[in-house]
């Protein structure tokens, strides 16, 4: 059986192979190509997506970002590796790999870096049910907590416990894979 977003899933877990840490790495670097192109790099239904990862190169970094340094692109590229082997040993390895980017593209980590208007979709910047609300203590006193703790504070309601907002229908998906 497999489990996960298709989106998501590294190479080798939709083939059924035994997995380790560089399968995470796989679905990070497809994160990180999303957040920086705003798009998914293989789009379509699950088996769609399953066959264009296992034929296809994803499109591009440096075509539809050429703004990032090359270096910090290689990171993302080699994250989102076909073969599990070439890509990053683990995260530790990754995360140096990042600082040594940054480095070499003389970017300072500790400022925020500008998103220009192209870099994809705008979206807001936290869903209705992450607004700040009133949020009382525990104990029982009307002490209210500062609103830069009340995400931190508060348990928030489930997709489907939000007024107005219907739960999304889940599909099962299985996917038949020849083991050799």
């Amino acid at each position: 059986m497999l489990l996960g977003t298709p989106a998501y899933v590294s190479p080798e877990q939709s083939l059924g192979k035994k997995l380790d840490g560089r399968t995470d790495l796989y679905a990070l670097g497809v994160s990180l190509y999303q957040m920086l192109t705003g798009d998914l790099p293989f789009s379509g239904n699950s088996l769609a997506i399953f066959i264009q990862r296992l034929q296809e190169e994803a499109p591009a970094l440096r075509s539809l970002r050429p703004d990032v340094p090359e270096a910090i692109l290689a990171v993302i590229t080699r994250a989102m590796e076909r073969e599990a082997h070439d890509r990053f040993a683990g995260a530790e390895d990754m995360r140096e790999a990042f600082v040594l980017a940054a480095q070499e593209a003389g970017l300072d980590w500790t400022q925020p870096l500008a998103v220009p208007e192209h870099a994809g979709p705008r979206r807001e910047a936290l869903p209705e049910c992450f607004a700040p609300t009133a949020h009382f203590r525990a104990d029982g006193s009307d002490a209210v907590t500062s609103s830069s703790r009340v995400l931190a504070d508060t348990t928030l309601p489930t997709a489907g416990k939000i007024p107005g907002k219907q739960k999304p229908r889940r599909i099962p998906v299985r996917v038949l894979v020849p083991i050799h």
